[in-house]
């Protein structure tokens, strides 16, 4: 009976950290699996402007950290090591952000770049994640 217990206590603490759908999440999708990243898991969200990055290029850009942790850079790390060297669509509210491949492992604590498509839904996303 107590391993019973334990069996159905881990089980239900396995699946109370599965990444799940919010609204407004940042879907990073690559093969079958799915990584939501949504405001709860998001430390910090800047335009390119906000952290001085004038360059034309990149004006559309956003910058991410992540909050350390279990659910969020932890499962997120473990997502991306998963899927490196496979094509990566990244989508948000339904609506494609980019898709890439993903080349190597991004250090998420440290924060990232996020290419975006368009100053539009590069505003809709920061809004959404801060």
């Amino acid at each position: 009976m107590t391993k019973l217990i334990l069996t159905l206590s881990i089980i239900l603490g396995l699946t109370g950290c599965v990444s799940q759908k919010q609204p407004l999440s940042l879907d990073y999708i690559a093969g079958n699996e799915t990584f939501h990243l949504s405001k709860p898991c998001v430390e910090q969200a800047l335009s390119a402007k906000e952290i001085g990055d004038d360059l034309p290029v990149n004006a559309n850009n956003i910058f991410i950290k992540v909050k350390k942790g279990l659910n969020c850079s932890d499962r997120f790390k473990l997502f991306l090591a998963r899927n490196l060297g496979k094509e990566l669509f990244i989508h948000f509210d339904g609506k494609p952000v980019i898709k890439t491949r993903l080349g190597s492992m991004i250090h998420l604590e440290e924060g990232f770049h996020q290419a975006v498509k368009s100053k539009s839904l590069s505003d809709e996303i920061l809004r959404a994640l801060n």
